[in-house]
Parts: structure tokens; C-alpha cells; sequence
């Protein structure tokens, strides 16, 4: 679908195996780079290629950051529980 077009995707409301409980959707050209568990809000994937590139800095519920090469890129769930003081951290 997106293939080769996107190098760091972020989705939100990450499905997880209902039996296991720590897997999710995966897909042969990309990493999954965040935790997997009921409830999280937006989880990190990044082209293979760039494996080593990628650090992943913050991996909470509804936030994600990962550093590539020096640059700092967020993905954010933004829920109706996330109040301004949140988005201000």
C-alpha cells in the first residue's frame, strides 16, 4: 500500500492479539520499534533499511519519539484524555 514511499510511519490504536497479548501487525519491510500492549495509543514502525538509524527515545500510551540522525519526530494519540498540560510536556 505505502511500500517504499514512506521511511517512519506511526499508526494509532495498535491491534494486539487477544490470546498472546504481545503481538501485532507486522509487515516484512518494516521494524516495529514500539512496545506492544492493550490500551497503547500510537506505535512506531520504520523501514528495515534503516535499522541502527532509528532510536526510539520515548515509547508511552500515546506518545512516541524517535531520534533520526540528530532529529527528534513525534507521534501523538490524542484522546480526550489528553489535557493541555499533557500536550505542553
Amino acid at each position: 500500500m505505502f511500500g517504499k514511499e514512506i521511511d517512519i510511519l506511526f499508526v494509532g490504536e495498535m491491534w494486539v492479539e487477544k490470546r498472546k497479548g504481545n503481538r501485532t501487525q507486522t509487515h516484512e519491510a518494516f521494524t516495529l520499534g514500539s512496545e506492544v500492549k492493550k490500551g497503547k495509543g500510537v506505535a512506531v514502525y520504520w523501514q528495515k533499511r534503516l535499522d541502527g538509524e532509528v532510536e526510539v527515545t520515548r515509547d508511552e500510551k500515546n506518545v512516541v519519539v524517535v531520534n533520526v540522525w540528530g532529529k527528534k519526530i513525534g507521534g501523538v494519540y490524542a484522546d480526550r484524555k489528553l489535557r493541555m498540560a499533557d500536550w505542553e510536556r
